[in-house]
Parts: C-alpha cells; structure tokens; sequence
C-alpha cells in the first residue's frame, strides 16, 4: 500500500498557518513547525535549529504577538506533565541507539503527556513485528534520531521500560535521511520504506500505520 504525502513547503507552511489559525495543530516532539526569522522566534515547548523551530513536546501550537512586530511559536502541553510511564500505554519515544538485537530509545512522552525527564527504554527485536519476529532487521526497521509511537509492555526493571511496536499503528512516524538537509523530514512511500522529497533517497522503516492528522487521536486515546 502507498501513501501519497504532499511535499511542497509552501503548501505545508500555508496549511499549518490554516491549522494555526482554527487552534487544532498538533505538535510532536521533533515536528518542524517554522522557519525562524526576525519575525517567528521560539517560544516555550519549542527550540530553533539551524533556521527552523522545532517542537520538544506533545501538544497544541499556538503563536503569540511578542515585542515589536515580531510572534513567538510555543507549542501548549496537552494536560500535565507525567514522571513515570504506565504499562499498555502508548508513548513517543526518540532512537537513541540500533543494534542487530535491538534499539536503546528514551521517552519523551506518556500519552499525551510529557514526561517531566526522559526516561530510559528498549525495543527488542522480537517485539517489532507480530509475525516472522526471527527475521526481524533492526537496521531495517530503525534508525538513530527516529521518533516512533510505542507501547510500554509490562514493567520487569525499574531501570529501563521494555516497548513493543508489534501493531500497525506504532513505528516510525518522524524519520530523516541521513544526506538530508536541515528540518527537511522523509515521507512514507509504504509501510515499509520512506523518502526524503528534496534527495530522495529512500530508506527502509517500521512505519507506523496512521495518518498524521491521526496521530494525535491515537495518543490522546490513552489520557
């Protein structure tokens, strides 16, 4: 099955200043929201990189007039802040390391709200897939940088949750090219691969199955 992801910037700028104007765009962690200039600045929830604002948690954008002429983009968390992870929960997650039997990721969220600290997590191989598990490929399936929606399976060390993406709505959702420019995010061309729209260069992926604009219904479904 292939998705079709429009790719255009201008396209993409205007339909988030839409999304903006009506107060419903959701926010990952990791989501490129602006370009930074004299008149858009980063604000709380957010952080700037090389040009672009970026999102650093879960939540709802929302732009503000500051000093001047000048509008500060924050993104608003959805309800408050969460020390620990619950099991069965759904989290989002950033890969941190890939190995052959497994990834090291750190939560960023629970649900849909964002963790005070990140907190240290796996995905092990045999909990990447509900079928053929032992001829799971890590390198396929993840890279480091990834941000992915999880599940925390049943909690068996107080030093490291054990997560799982063995249904079609968890994997991949945000993932860059490793020759892709600055804030440019690959799309998904199936369920298995994605591609950068400036280089396309293609890349193999767990992705998760699910629209962007249902991201946020799936998190919120664990509140």
């Amino acid at each position: 099955m292939t998705m079709e992801v429009e790719c255009d910037v201008d396209d993409t700028i205007e339909n988030l200043q839409t999304e903006l104007q009506a107060g419903t765009l959701a926010a990952l962690p990791g989501m490129r929201l602006w370009s930074a200039s004299e008149d858009y600045t980063s604000g709380s929830g957010t952080y700037e990189d090389k040009g672009y604002i970026f999102s650093s948690l879960v939540g709802i954008v929302k732009v503000t007039p500051a000093e001047g002429n000048k509008k500060t983009v924050e993104v608003i968390p959805i309800g408050g802040g969460a020390a620990l992870a619950r099991t069965g929960e759904i989290v989002t997650a950033i890969v941190a390391r890939v190995t052959d039997r497994g990834a090291r990721c750190e939560l960023r969220c629970s649900g849909a709200r964002p963790l005070t600290r990140p907190l240290r997590a796996q995905l092990l191989k045999e909990n990447v897939h509900d079928k053929n598990k032992d001829r799971v490929d890590m390198y396929k399936s993840f890279r480091p940088g990834d941000i992915i929606i999880a599940r925390i399976l049943p909690i068996t060390s107080l030093q490291c949750y054990d997560l799982a993406t063995d249904e079609p709505e968890l994997g991949v959702v945000i993932a860059k090219a490793a020759d892709a420019p600055p804030g440019v995010n690959m799309v998904p061309l199936s369920w298995s691969e994605m591609q950068c729209p400036v280089t396309l260069a293609k890349e193999p992926r767990k992705v998760a199955k699910v629209a962007p604009e249902n991201v946020r219904d799936l998190i919120e479904g664990n509140k």
